[in-house]
């Protein structure tokens, strides 16, 4: 169930609401309420002690004559009503021997109180919303519905047990009561309440044929308050600080005055409540959203006579657009993770990698001869020996053909002396594919400065062999 903040005991009639009820004789007192109960006609049980007896909770229930006698009090301007069913006994002779004579009523409540709730139970009938709105025929009603859920234990249904309307008119009262003797799973109601008023409705309106028709006459003495003046002077604006609308508006005179707030989006098309019961002169609407408009106006209530005002002027308050600005998200400290440096500690800390082209000193090729051009019998070179020796500019001078004839020095393929193939002081023209690493002859260590832009790929642990014809 949707809580819909306080209302007036006038509209939780109508609407057949319990929650007040039950608020209002806790508020009184459940003695009070027993009480008077008891003096309209109603002799509750001893275990009848509880706020239950609010909704008609009772231990044995009542019946419809004594509602009907109940609710004739309030159309009788509080005084009491005695039933009876037989005005007259006349005989053979035509003599009456019994004729009916009401007892002296006392009163059972005031005017004020029988008007009022006179007032309020013509809204369960006659207004919108009003669950005794089938009770309505061709003059002024006032009544309440009730029902009793079935209450059998393990039976899962909605259906009803009793269900209830007692109503008036000026001029007759009437109690209506549907259900069965015995409540089973069998034997319960489907219907609710509006079956109930359905049924006043039709039986009164035959019984009152013919008979003229008043209206519910306000007592003398009755004083019927004003509403409060109308509230003034309303501002209202947007709080950027606080992100809510802020209300203030001028008081108006009267004891038990507050104030109630209405406010609709402005693409809605009603108001709704917003706040009640505000006791100052000032509000603050915090529920608003951005970018959006909302119109506000105020009422002032009086409690007591649950009265309210006629709305104070309209006011128009737009809600700014919030601008965000995006927040520079904060960068994670990474750690570089160490260099690591290559483990240089094999030995040859102070010798550069060999690329295959550098000769190191006292190293072995691999025939077995030394790389600074010792031979392998450990024997000194000296230079011209075996024809070859290490010129100043650091090329080689190759030894003689194995052909028995000797060529001209410096030369090895008639190119000019000091040169091999053309090729610059230091370097060697490698011998064509099909000819490498073929024929016989001896291989020869080449101190070269290092390897040439263009030299090819290096076979045979990167050294150059020469093949001699």
């Amino acid at each position: 169930m949707k809580y819909i903040g306080p209302v007036s005991m006038k509209q939780a009639l109508k609407e057949s609401r319990n929650l007040p009820a039950v608020w209002l004789l806790n508020e009184i007192g459940v003695e009070k309420g027993v009480e008077f109960a008891n003096r309209l006609g109603f002799n509750l049980d001893e275990s009848d002690r509880n706020l239950s007896i609010a909704l008609g909770g009772l231990t044995y229930g009542v019946t419809p004559l004594q509602m009907a006698v109940g609710y004739s009090a309030f159309a009788n301007e509080g005084m009491e009503v005695d039933a009876h069913a037989i005005r007259k006994i006349v005989n053979g002779n035509n003599s009456t021997i019994y004729e009916y004579k009401a007892p002296e009523p006392k009163r059972l409540m005031s005017k004020e109180t029988a008007w009022y709730m006179t007032e309020m139970l013509q809204a369960v009938v006659q207004e919108e919303g009003g669950t005794g709105r089938r009770a309505r025929i061709d003059r002024p009603v006032a009544g309440k519905t009730g029902t009793t859920q079935h209450g059998i234990p393990g039976f899962e249904s909605s259906a009803n047990r009793d269900i209830w309307f007692v109503g008036y008119t000026p001029e007759w009262t009437a109690a209506v009561w549907m259900g069965y003797d015995k409540t089973d799973r069998e034997h319960v109601l489907k219907e609710g309440s509006g079956t109930a008023a359905a049924m006043f409705s039709t039986v009164m309106s035959e019984a009152l044929r013919g008979v003229p028709s008043s209206g519910f006459g306000k007592p003398e003495g009755v004083k019927e308050a004003a509403p409060p003046s109308r509230p003034s002077g309303l501002t209202a604006y947007y709080d950027a600080e606080s992100k809510s609308v802020k209300l203030s508006w001028n008081g108006v005179d009267g004891d038990n005055i507050v104030y109630r707030v209405y406010r609709k989006a402005v693409s809605n098309s009603e108001f709704v409540r917003l706040l009640d019961m505000v006791g100052a002169t000032g509000a603050e609407d915090t529920n608003v959203a951005p970018g959006m408009a909302y119109q506000y106006y105020i009422t002032a209530y009086d409690a007591q006579s649950n009265l309210e005002s006629s709305p104070s002027d309209r006011l128009t308050v737009e809600v700014e657009e919030e601008i965000i600005v995006p927040e520079e998200p904060e960068q994670p400290i990474t750690e570089e993770p160490p260099v690591e440096l290559p483990d240089t500690d094999d030995g040859n800390a102070d010798v550069p990698p060999d690329d295959g082209n550098t000769n190191t000193p006292g190293g072995q090729g691999e025939d077995g001869s030394s790389q600074d051009g010792t031979p392998p019998d450990g024997g000194a070179q000296t230079p011209g020996e075996n024809g070859e020796g290490q010129q100043p500019d650091g090329s080689v001078t190759p030894p003689p053909t194995d052909g028995g004839g000797n060529e001209p020095p410096g030369t090895d393929d008639g190119n000019a002396p000091g040169t091999d193939g053309g090729n610059a002081p230091g370097t060697e023209t490698p011998p064509p594919a099909d000819e490498a690493g073929s024929g016989t002859g001896s291989v020869q260590s080449l101190d070269l400065p290092g390897p040439a832009a263009d030299a090819p790929e290096r076979g045979n642990g990167g050294r150059q062999s020469r093949e001699r014809q």
